[in-house]
Parts: structure tokens; C-alpha cells; sequence
């Protein structure tokens, strides 16, 4: 019996070595490290064309770049920057509309939503005849028509944006903008001129109490805010009465801006107005009264703000292309020209900025910029959308419709 033991003992000693040799147990120190399956919870922007910059966020990615396989739709892409929870890349050459997936160490992670490569980014532009050589400066659709103005009073207005008619504005100012609110347009100009038409045919002037240039406005449902030189702000306020004997759009009341830099531009988005400026001046209010300076970091004239795509962009001279997400902390993003950009725009899920010297700028997500060919030279001040195509008024009676 105790013979017949040893014999067992070196079968059962080959048994265990081969265990510990095909499970690498026995020790912690030779088990392998089981690496956790990568996620994605969200990815930014969900759309635009090739050589759009794209942040991935998420988890268990690898800290090295190229240890990162990411493919939009199967199309691979280059990771420029990565941590265990963010990867930047830009849409590669060739892909198409679908999921995002990344690959580590032989694990994959796909997104639950589809990245949109579009390819409705607007490109070529028809000259329109607008009737007119006078500088056009504003430009409104309403659903119901275009109504354009620009200097010496100059209206004119169409159904399709490429059917002009003059109307008589009553005035020889010059008009910098004009707005739809309140069942009817209001055009802001020099010397503090306001005038108003329920139709865009009559226009009646309104008494702004100023005479200082009016550069814009905006309405809000029940307050129109005029914007102009000096740091001039008006504003005209439903006080709640009838609509005969509502004072909106009649009554203007000066506020305090705190500043003497003009005032270019001014819109409502996500609960408060944001107003734009020369040498780079922004401010914000919750009402239209009381304003607070916020730091654009930057000296350049700003001629438009808008609020678009989650947060607001602003664009100015020199290029300049401010954003904001929340109106008080701005950065500045790379436009790509150093020209003055006088508008822009967000619709059709892509933006379209315009200015000096004919240039046309777009862009899928706000953050990269595209030069595009408008075929003119004559600065183009302000753009519209009816829906389906963009329109841009410009100098010399200048008129430009997306194809």
C-alpha cells in the first residue's frame, strides 16, 4: 500500500503543474489583467461633412492614441487626443451616415445613435435681381415674405426671394434691420428711426425718443429690444392691456447698458438677451433692463450673435467667431479669414456666415469652417432662411439665393 502511494504521488504532481501552467493560477502575480469592455455614452457634434472634429466620451478607452480604433460606419478615423474617457477624432474621407464604433484590444463598443455625415452643406448661390443699387442691410422672412432694407429708406419685398417690389417707406434714413413680431415688421435705422408695417407694404414711423443709430432688434413674445450707437438700448413692453390699447411696439424707453461702445447686434436665446459690440463688447441681461459686461476676450468689432445648435455664436471683424454656452464664458474658434463677417446663421443643420468682400463661410458644427464661392465682391451684410433656401442681402442691392 504505502508503495502503491509513491507511485500516485508524481501522477498527481504533473496534474497540478499542469493546472498552474494552463491557468496561470498559484500566484496573483502570474494571473493576466482582464481588461473592462469600452462604452460610448455620447458623442459631439451628431453631424457634419469629412474633417469635422468629433469628441467621444465614454469609458475604459486607451490612454494612447492609435490604441484607439475608431470607425464611423466602418470607415476608419484618426484619434488625436485620448483619455480613459474622451477621444477626439475627426470624420475621415469616404464615411457615410451610421453608428460610431471603437475598438480596444480586440473589444468593440458601438453607439446606440447614428453620426450624420451631411452632405447638404450649402455651396453655390444665384444672383438675384433685386430692382435696386442701394445697399441692402436687413433681410427678414416670416413665413409669409422676404422684406429687405438698407439706405436711404429702401424696401422692397418678395414672395420667393426672387421677385422684388419697392415699397414706399416713408423715410430717407438709413435702414440697418428688420424684424417680425407682434402680427407685424418693425425696421430699426439712423437717427433713431423706427418704423412699422402690418403688412410690409404701409410703414408708419414709431417714436423711439433717440437719435441715435439703431443698428437691431429682436422680439421675444412680449418685448421688442433695439440695440444702436452709444450703447443705446431701448425697449418696448406688453404691459398686459387690450390689443387696441397696447403700448408694444409704440411706448420705447431708454435702458441703462453701461457702455458707450456701439451696439451692432442683439438676440434672445435660452431665457436671456445677449447683445454685441464694438471692441468686442458683450452684454447679457434677463430682462432687457438691467445689463451685465461679460469678457469676449477679444478687441474686434462684433456685429451678430445668434443662438444656435445648444449654444451662441458671435462673428465679427477680422474673422472673429465667438462661442458661448451660456452667454458669460466666450471662446474663440478659427473662421478661417481674416475679412469681416457681418451674419450668420444656423439652419438646415449647418451654419452659413457672411461679409466683406463676398465671402461666404460654412460650417457643419460651428467649430470648422469652410470657404465657399459666392461669385460676388459686394459685402454681404445679412442672411435669411424661408425653409428651404438662404438668402443674403448685401451691398449695391446685391441679393444671393442658396441652390
Amino acid at each position: 500500500m504505502f508503495g502503491f502511494g509513491l507511485r500516485l504521488r508524481p501522477v498527481l504532481i504533473c496534474f497540478s503543474l499542469l493546472y498552474v501552467v494552463a491557468t496561470g493560477g498559484c500566484s496573483e502575480g502570474n494571473n493576466l489583467p482582464v481588461l473592462d469592455e469600452p462604452s460610448i455614452i455620447d458623442f459631439t457634434p451628431t453631424h457634419g461633412l469629412a474633417n469635422t472634429t468629433v469628441t467621444i466620451t465614454g469609458n475604459n478607452f486607451s490612454t494612447i492614441p492609435a490604441a484607439n480604433l475608431v470607425r464611423f460606419n466602418g470607415t476608419i478615423a484618426i484619434v488625436s487626443e485620448a483619455t480613459a474617457t474622451r477621444i477626439v477624432t475627426t470624420v475621415p474621407q469616404g464615411a457615410t451616415t451610421g453608428p460610431i464604433t471603437i475598438t480596444v484590444d480586440g473589444q468593440t463598443a458601438t453607439s446606440s445613435m447614428v453620426f450624420a455625415v451631411s452632405d447638404a452643406i450649402v455651396s453655390s448661390w444665384t444672383l438675384e435681381a433685386s430692382g435696386t443699387f442701394q445697399n441692402l442691410l436687413g433681410v427678414v422672412h416670416d413665413g409669409r415674405q422676404y422684406i429687405a432694407v438698407g439706405d436711404s429708406g429702401t424696401i422692397i419685398a418678395s414672395p420667393d426671394g426672387m421677385t422684388w417690389t419697392g415699397r414706399n417707406s416713408g423715410t430717407k434714413q438709413n435702414l440697418f434691420s428688420v424684424i417680425s413680431g407682434a402680427g407685424e415688421y418693425i425696421a430699426v435705422g439712423a437717427g433713431g428711426r423706427i418704423i412699422a408695417s402690418p403688412d410690409g407694404v404701409t410703414w408708419t414711423e414709431r417714436i423711439s425718443g433717440t437719435k441715435q443709430v439703431l443698428h437691431d432688434a429682436v422680439y421675444t413674445g412680449n418685448q421688442y429690444i433695439a440695440v444702436g450707437s452709444g450703447g443705446t438700448i431701448l425697449t418696448s413692453t406688453d404691459e398686459g392691456g387690450t390689443a387696441a390699447s397696447s403700448l408694444l411696439g409704440f411706448e420705447w424707453n431708454q435702458a441703462l447698458s453701461g457702455t458707450f461702445q456701439n451696439l451692432m447686434g442683439v438676440v434672445y436665446g435660452d431665457g436671456q438677451y445677449v447683445a454685441v459690440g464694438d471692441g468686442g463688447t458683450i452684454l447679457t441681461s434677463p430682462d432687457g433692463v438691467v445689463w451685465t459686461a461679460r469678457n469676449s476676450g477679444t478687441k474686434q468689432n462684433l456685429h451678430r450673435v445668434i443662438p444656435a445648435d445648444g449654444e451662441y455664436i458671435a462673428v465679427g471683424a477680422g474673422g472673429t467667431i465667438l462661442a458661448s454656452m451660456d452667454g458669460v464664458a466666450w471662446t474663440a474658434r478659427n473662421s478661417g479669414t481674416t475679412r469681416i463677417l457681418y451674419d450668420t446663421i444656423y439652419q438646415r443643420d449647418q451654419f452659413v456666415a457672411a461679409g466683406s468682400n463676398g465671402i461666404i463661410i460654412t460650417s457643419p458644427d460651428g467649430r470648422v469652417w469652410r470657404n465657399g464661392s459666392s461669385g460676388v465682391t459686394d459685402w454681404l451684410r445679412r442672411i435669411a432662411y424661408d425653409g428651404e433656401r438662404f438668402l443674403i442681402v448685401g451691398e449695391n442691392g446685391t441679393i444671393l439665393s442658396s441652390d
